[in-house]
């Protein structure tokens, strides 16, 4: 994470860095727009626990998911969150919800439209029909196509935020923070 915008600054030098969002900004034009369309209310994998492999494993890992582990949100090792199946709320919400609001991140103060689209799927369709929001069958989704064809139209302004999720709540517990820092102070 890139905290002052020296920082980001600086990595507009290192292709490496170019690849993170939180390292790198938004390209300097005040006339671009960034659409933000992604599904949320599937649960998720978000974090998991590990513990050593059994003595007599046949393993040369160090560590293991401890599948062993299940109660609460934990599922044989694996904690369940918010997402699109595949991918978890903070990873597709944080930068459209939160990181690029802040001027390091988005310099030019690039318009970014939001829109949340929840899992709705029907009952007896395999791929989830037209409301779904899983990952990998979100662009057999009629909004999403009605969405991406009113932006390749010049008709994406006329689209508003849509926030389903807790993301706001979220993006704000995450420890990225102004360069003035979370009281205000430097």
């Amino acid at each position: 994470i890139a905290h002052t915008t020296a920082e980001v600054e600086a990595n507009e030098n290192d292709p490496r860095k170019w690849v993170n969002p939180l390292e790198t900004r938004l390209p300097l034009a005040p006339s671009l727009k960034v659409y933000c369309f992604y599904g949320v209310g599937k649960p998720t994998e978000r974090a998991y626990y590990y513990r050593a492999p059994e003595a007599s494993s046949l393993t040369n890992l160090t560590m293991v998911i401890d599948t062993g582990l299940t109660e609460g949100e934990v599922d044989h090792g694996v904690v369940m969150g918010e997402g699109d199946g595949t991918v978890n709320l903070m990873s597709t919400g944080y930068m459209c919800n939160k990181g690029w609001h802040m001027k390091r991140y988005n310099p030019a103060g690039v318009k970014i439209t939001v829109v949340e689209m929840p899992h709705e799927p029907e009952r007896f369709n395999p791929r989830g029909g037209p409301n779904t929001a899983d990952h990998v069958d979100i662009l057999g989704r009629q909004n999403l196509n009605e969405l991406i064809l009113q932006v390749a139209a010049g008709k994406g302004d006329g689209i508003a935020d849509n926030i389903v999720s807790n993301i706001r709540e979220y993006a704000e517990k995450a420890k990225v923070y102004e360069e003035d820092g979370p009281s205000g102070e430097t």
